[in-house]
């Protein structure tokens, strides 16, 4: 009797349902997600539901693909006896460089060189906490290669008179080494860098696929979550609600929340009597 053949399994690449612009921020919510699932309350919540180990693990591999992270290439960094507050300082400073230093570079490139605007700061936004690492890695990458990309060879000389623009704006190679300093301390691990284009093309076609199937993963666990999981501060502490304001908290909100002002009548004005 003839031996059957196993059948072969085809990985289905799911099909991008969102803009690049949507794509890129994916990560960031992707960890938020991931880093509130283990509270113990939200883990039963979201047990009842299926999600598990296996699930979280999933997401963690995902979202590492898609930061273009490979455990076979990671090399540890936090040498020298670095604590625990060593590295929340490495990220502190890291943080506190991404809303300003964004700000300065896209408004000073934008007006002069908006070409290399638009190659340095696509897709690239402020975060907050650890989610700031992956863009500013990125942004310092990008400043790298205006400097010795073979890709760029033909516009050397405007890149490099960019660079000479973004030194005088504060964005001078003193600061993006402490960056890369401090990016070494804040991170557990190092990307591999691409050792010529081909490879650079491939690694950046491959985070694209990760970053849909990690959207892909994230749209059907943080809906599933919304299902299950009602209590407000626990939507918080996913990222699938935000902390209201004093203000929006006093009005009536979009399901009707919020104190409902008192019914008030005013009465009418007294007539004069007249003479």
């Amino acid at each position: 009797m003839a031996a059957k053949k196993k059948a072969e399994v085809v990985e289905v690449v799911p099909v991008q349902t969102v803009s690049d612009s949507t794509l890129d921020q994916t990560p960031a919510r992707a960890l938020t997600f991931l880093r509130g699932a283990i509270r113990a309350e939200i883990a039963r919540l979201l047990a009842g539901v299926g999600y598990g180990e296996a699930e979280h693990s999933e997401g963690w591999t995902l979202l590492h693909a898609a930061s273009g992270y490979s455990p076979s290439d990671a090399t540890t960094v936090l040498q020298g006896g670095a604590t625990d507050e060593d590295v929340a300082a490495a990220v502190r400073f890291v943080d506190a460089f991404d809303e300003d230093g964004f700000r300065i570079t896209e408004a000073a490139l934008r007006r002069h060189f908006p070409e290399v605007n638009e190659f340095v700061m696509k897709g690239l936004t402020a975060k907050k906490g650890v989610a700031a690492l992956i863009d500013v890695q990125t942004f310092l990458d990008r400043l790298d290669a205006l400097e010795s990309s073979p890709e760029r060879k033909a516009t050397r000389k405007t890149d490099a008179q960019a660079l000479a623009l973004l030194e005088k704006r504060g964005i001078t190679k003193v600061k993006r080494a402490e960056l890369r300093k401090a990016l070494q301390a804040a991170k557990s691990f190092k990307v591999s860098l691409a050792k010529d284009e081909k490879a650079s093309e491939a690694n950046e076609a491959a985070k694209k696929v990760a970053s849909i199937k990690l959207r892909a993963w994230y749209e059907e666990w943080s809906e599933t979550a919304r299902s299950v999981v009602k209590r407000r501060d626990f939507l918080i502490a996913l990222g699938l609600a935000h902390r209201q304001s004093r203000v929006s908290e006093e009005a009536p909100g979009e399901m009707g929340e919020g104190p409902i002002p008192p019914l008030t009548t005013v009465a009418p004005p007294k007539r004069r009597r007249k003479r």
